[in-house]
């Protein structure tokens, strides 16, 4: 594991425990999962003129354990562990005197996601919001000729992506018959590439989820 990698484990850790010290009541745990339409977002890039860059969606899904301690009445620290399907297909066109080449890649990385929010939860609706961490612990790269290749997570020019994900997320939704139902938005603020790329490129998650959750009776 390298060191910096690391640092940000530890600090991953410390969030959660630091975050859960001092709270009201036993703390609840669910369920959740569902399904994620996940893209990135492309910055930096330098094209030539005979070039097009397409950046499409891919369906993915999201999976795990979720934990919650009341703060105030209807309102709790919310974390848990997730599955965090991610990923993008890119579609790279070029055309010179007549003659069109198109490349795609369809990346699927997997992480494990650890969501801190703070949630308000009413008898008939939820809202809440917060930051996310996350780590790549497996993927696939599949070109156009359905090729297949693991992602390579590390920071050197070798490597495919950075391991470490984090940002910001929201959520909303409604009860029924005490499940909650809803969206949730997580915006990337990481970069995908690897430092040692040395490129101006960026690349961030985007992911637009609908879930249920279900909390387990104490």
């Amino acid at each position: 594991m390298k060191r910096k990698n690391l640092g940000a484990y530890v600090l991953i850790a410390s969030l959660i425990i630091g975050n859960s010290v001092n709270l009201n009541g036993q703390p609840k745990f669910g369920i959740r999962g569902g399904i994620n339409l996940a893209n990135v977002a492309l910055t930096g890039l330098e094209l030539d003129p005979d070039t097009k860059i397409e950046v499409n969606p891919i369906a993915a899904f999201h999976l795990g354990g979720i934990v919650e301690f009341d703060v105030v009445d209807n309102i709790a620290l919310q974390s848990g562990l997730l599955f965090m399907g991610k990923g993008s297909k890119i579609v790279d066109t070029y055309e010179f005197l007549g003659e069109k080449d198109v490349y795609f890649y369809k990346y699927t990385p997997l992480y494990l996601q650890v969501p801190i929010n703070v949630l308000y939860d009413s008898e008939s609706f939820f809202f809440g919001a917060g930051p996310y961490f996350a780590l790549g612990i497996s993927g696939k790269e599949t070109d156009e000729l359905s090729i297949k290749e693991d992602i390579s997570f590390g920071s050197t020019e070798e490597d495919d992506w950075t391991p470490l994900d984090y940002g910001f997320g929201a959520q909303g939704g409604i009860k029924i018959n005490g499940i909650r139902v809803g969206f949730n938005f997580d915006l990337g603020l990481s970069n995908n590439y690897p430092s040692g790329w040395e490129t101006d490129e960026k690349s961030r998650n985007r992911i637009f989820s609908i879930f249920a959750t279900y909390i387990f009776s104490n």
